[in-house]
C-alpha cells in the first residue's frame, strides 16, 4: 500500500505530493488539474521497466534489452513525460509504502 508519494516535473505536475495516501480511494478536482497525470504516473512508476545487459565475447559486446522488475530498470519510448516537455529538468520522486504478511499472500 502506498502510504506517502512526492512527484516533481511529472507533465503537468511540477510538484505534487500526498501523504495519508493508503486512505485514499478517490481523486477529484477540476479539468486539467492532473488527476490524470497522476493515475498515470503511478502505472508508469509500477509497470515493468527495461533492463540492458551487456554481454562481452572475446572482442564483442553485445547489449540485450529485457523487461524487468518495476523497482530497476529504465523508461523506453515513454514521449511527453517531462514538465512542459523539458527534458534537462529531470522526473523527481519519492514514495513509501506498508504491507504485512497478508499482502504477500
Amino acid at each position: 500500500k502506498i502510504t506517502k508519494i512526492k512527484i516533481k516535473n511529472y507533465k503537468s505536475l511540477q510538484e505534487v505530493g500526498l501523504t495519508n495516501f493508503k486512505k485514499l480511494n478517490m481523486i477529484f478536482g477540476y479539468n486539467n488539474s492532473g488527476k490524470s497525470n497522476f493515475l498515470k504516473f503511478l502505472i508508469l512508476l509500477f509497470q515493468s521497466k527495461y533492463s540492458i545487459s551487456r554481454v562481452e565475447t572475446g572482442e564483442e559486446v553485445k547489449e540485450f534489452s529485457y523487461k524487468g522488475n518495476f523497482w530497476q530498470g529504465v523508461f523506453q519510448n515513454c514521449h511527453f513525460i517531462f514538465s512542459n516537455n523539458i527534458q534537462t529538468n529531470p522526473i523527481e520522486f519519492q514514495f513509501s509504502i506498508s504491507y504485512d504478511e497478508s499482502d504477500l499472500g
